[in-house]
């Protein structure tokens, strides 16, 4: 699938695509790069650019913190841009040479299926034994901003297709659902080293990860159940903090009460170092100190967008008495200390 955006403006300078082209440069000599997608430029019909990036990675944000600033004031050019997902993303070591020293696909591939014969014992309502037919294999990726780690999570589901009517009622509809679900979780250096891996029970997977700047702090939301996409009524989340050598360093909560529910994003906020940390739940915002093992239940459902080092933090949330979007400043510092 490819995406075509066309923009035109009324003035381009040459030398606004050549910066263009400068600011989006890879850093140089060993990296770690997150590939999946392409990104082409062109300047009427004609390409002077393509790159490599990840959906949100640092690549992305310059083309359009870039592409904004070329709008500003224009006359008369045109530009393209062609956005095409790779069929095959993938994470790649590169070493001071420019050479790719290790390849790890990412994403789901069919390629991956494995065909099982094995059958659950698993009751469905009232339904009936379904047999296992295909195995998933999905791989995502976290890349520190420095280009130094990445973390990889790999979640493996078995799929059931249901084959009577009973089943199909059962899981409303769909014609396959996932069960006894786990993830394996490994953090890589920049030579492709595996510095530790963690692989998570069965009926336990990662829902959300993330990475600090530097690469010193990973950060994981866990998910509980037998069946992640079918016995929702009550999920149980797990926040999980690791360092960089694999010590889990903060866990919230600490264990799980009888019959207790806890739903969290899949999207995980925190600060380049990895001190403070955001993650919404249900009807309220979560805020974290890692480094003195704090947290803050804010009553305001927040939707965090930057996160400062020393706590600063520019959020935004739904206001219902005047129904609007109203901006905040918050200094996380009060609630959860330095």
């Amino acid at each position: 699938m490819k995406y075509f955006i066309f923009i035109s403006l009324a003035f381009l300078y040459s030398a606004s695509v050549q910066s263009f082209e400068i600011n989006i440069e890879n850093k140089p000599g060993p990296r770690i790069e997150l590939e999946e997608e392409e990104i082409t430029l062109y300047e009427s019909g004609k390409e002077i650019k393509k790159i490599l990036c990840s959906h949100w990675g640092e690549e992305r944000r310059k083309i359009d913190s870039d592409l904004r600033e070329m709008i500003k004031g224009a006359k008369g050019k045109q530009l393209y841009i062609k956005n095409t997902p790779l069929q095959e993303p993938r994470i790649r070591f590169i070493d001071g040479g420019n050479n790719t020293i290790k390849e790890i696909k990412v994403g789901d591939s069919k390629k991956d299926w494995v065909i099982s014969n094995r059958t659950i014992k698993k009751q469905i309502n009232s339904a009936k034994e379904m047999k296992l037919v295909k195995e998933m294999r999905f791989r995502s990726a976290n890349v520190s901003e420095d280009k130094n780690y990445v973390l990889i999570v790999e979640t493996v589901s078995d799929l059931q297709l249901p084959e009577t009517e009973e089943q199909k009622k059962a899981v409303d509809g769909t014609d396959a659902y996932s069960s006894v679900a786990s993830s394996n979780v490994k953090y890589y250096d920049i030579k492709g080293n595996i510095l530790w891996e963690k692989q998570l029970p069965k009926g336990c997977v990662s829902l959300a990860h993330n990475v600090s700047e530097d690469g010193k702090v990973i950060t994981i939301v866990k998910h509980f159940d037998e069946n992640i996409y079918f016995t929702t009524d009550k999920p149980f989340h797990q926040f999980i903090v690791y360092n960089n050598r694999g010590d889990s360093i903060y866990v919230f909560p600490k264990t799980r009460k009888e019959n207790e529910s806890l739903r969290l994003s899949t999207n995980i906020d925190m600060s380049p170092n990895g001190q403070y940390v955001s993650i919404g739940a249900q009807d309220f915002q979560y805020f974290f100190n890692i480094k003195n093992q704090k947290y803050w239940e804010s009553s305001i459902k927040y939707n965090p967008y930057k996160i400062e080092n020393d706590g600063i933090t520019q959020a935004s949330y739904y206001d219902t008495k005047t129904n609007k979007i109203i901006g905040d400043t918050i200094d996380l510092k009060i609630y959860l200390g330095k």
